[in-house]
């Protein structure tokens, strides 16, 4: 199966944004091998969701106080830590993710956080993923973050380097089972955000073809 922009709009993506993300995504289909109808319909579903179809090629670090408790709970244990962190985007980032060495971040002061957002349509995260990424793809994410988060093709080239390297292809067509796809992608989501998932996909499914 090859996404084609009526797939797109059929699933609920803007008329005008489908048209201008179609070359990528099909492009990175066609690139990484995802070809099923079980394949595309889980790998759209699951960009579609994370980058709010297909308009946010960047991970949005704008929370309220209230809503920063809820994401990080471990992290922000008291109101007056998240005032401090509320509507501030790269500040936040490099307080949540700067840190983060199984990410290969450099420690809070680095700026890593920030560089190294949640970025393309899958949000990759992390100084490793960019430069796991470069190593396979040929490209200079790594020196160059920005790239995924701004230019359509790269965001979907960095999705579905992601997709890939995760062995998501095998595991949709061998088990079905998007809640471990949805996993895979992000690890702290709650039981409302996996049925989100699991209905975006099954609306991508039931529009696919074999």
């Amino acid at each position: 199966m090859v996404p084609t922009t009526a797939y797109l709009v059929a699933c609920g993506v803007d008329p005008d944004v489908a048209e201008r993300r179609i070359a990528g995504i099909a492009t990175s289909c066609s690139r990484f091998g995802i070809q099923t109808k079980k394949q595309v319909s889980a790998y759209v579903a699951q960009c579609m969701h994370e980058s709010r179809r297909f308009t946010k090629m960047e991970e949005d670090m704008n929370y309220s106080a209230a809503r920063l408790m809820v994401v990080w709970p471990h992290r922000f244990t008291g109101v007056a830590l998240a005032n401090r962190y509320a509507h501030a985007p790269e500040m936040l980032a490099n307080f949540v993710y700067g840190d983060r060495t199984e990410l290969g971040n450099r420690g809070i002061a680095s700026g890593d956080g920030w560089d190294y957002r949640g970025s393309g349509d899958i949000q990759v995260t992390g100084r490793f993923n960019f430069i796991a990424a470069d190593e396979v793809l040929g490209t200079e994410y790594a020196k160059h973050p920005t790239l995924p988060r701004t230019t359509p093709s790269d965001a979907s080239l960095m999705a579905g380097w992601f997709w890939f390297s995760n062995g998501l292809n095998q595991l949709i067509e061998s088990t079905g089972n998007i809640d471990l796809i949805s996993k895979k992608i992000n690890k702290w989501q709650g039981a409302d955000e996996l049925r989100t998932r699991a209905g975006v996909y099954s609306r991508c499914y039931s529009l696919a073809y074999d």
